[in-house]
């Protein structure tokens, strides 16, 4: 169920990222005309006819979702992008690269006690200050809580765009702005906390590289590639220098700090639909 959830956020990502190919405007309507404009090629004949058979049953999905955005039943509209073509196992076995840290089933001492010490206190805090005052309905967006959508290509580095965000709204939540931390950071340097860059990660490895590291570099110092980019030319010195820690030196280098973790209330009633 979570990873069809996934594909499904993913779908929503899409569509409110890359307005231009909507159905309905005729820029991709048939299998050919999607061939032309992604430039796509298969090895096999059988590639062709699977993933035909796939875009198919997407476009069937787009257009039947959309005559219900037109009738006021949907508050949004999906669209195509060069993902039409695969099914929904196809794109998470490529896509969605995920992973669990090797000792989640167990307590891991200097994480958990760090984290309950932070948050027990905390979160009976925040319950007990808002029993009374929860709003019946909260849009962040309505609180400038709204971060791009972005394309993660070929990479499978689903990990590090889930934990940039959440520090980019903890960011808003402070400053009262966006600054997008480094995303292709984490790719690159979250191996030594047990990643595997490109070919997917955890989200709790990712979370005490951080901490480790004692901070993230901008987006714009540090641009995603959609590749390991200390295996390319030019950027070695400067992986070295982010990875290794030494730019801890530079300050100003850094967007945010990462000093501890905390629990996040969330509506579980909307956890199997959101």
């Amino acid at each position: 169920m979570r990873k069809q959830l996934l594909w499904i956020l993913s779908v929503l990502i899409v569509a409110a990222g890359d307005i231009g190919n909507r159905v309905d405007d005729g820029n991709v309507t048939n299998f050919d005309s999607f061939l032309g404009t992604y430039q796509k090629k298969y090895k096999a004949k059988y590639r062709m006819d699977r993933r035909k058979r796939a875009f198919k049953k997407n476009m069937e999905e787009i257009e039947e979702h959309n005559a219900n955005f037109q009738q006021g039943k949907s508050t949004f509209q999906m669209g195509v992008n060069e993902l039409a073509d695969m099914d929904k196992s196809s794109y998470l076995k490529k896509m969605v690269r995920m992973t669990d840290s090797i000792d989640h089933r167990k307590l891991d001492v200097d994480f958990n006690d760090e984290m309950l010490q932070h948050t027990h206190s905390f979160g009976e805090e925040i319950v007990q200050s808002t029993q009374n005052s929860m709003p019946d309905s909260l849009d962040w967006r309505d609180k400038g809580f709204t971060t791009i959508a972005v394309n993660q290509k070929t990479c499978g580095s689903c990990y590090a765009f889930s934990v940039g965000h959440a520090i980019n709204g903890q960011i808003m939540r402070r400053i009262g702005r966006i600054e997008y931390v480094s995303t292709q950071q984490m790719v690159d340097c979250s191996t030594s906390a047990g990643n595997k860059g490109c070919a997917g990660g955890s989200l709790r490895y990712t979370m005490q590289y951080l901490q480790g590291s004692g901070g993230v570099m901008r987006d714009s110092d540090y641009p995603y590639t959609s590749a390991v980019s200390i295996n390319e030319k030019g950027w070695m010195d400067f992986i070295f220098t982010a990875c290794m820690g030494q730019c801890s030196k530079q300050s100003n280098n850094f967007e945010e700090q990462v000093i501890s973790f905390a629990n996040i209330l969330i509506d579980k009633t909307k956890s199997q639909t959101r």
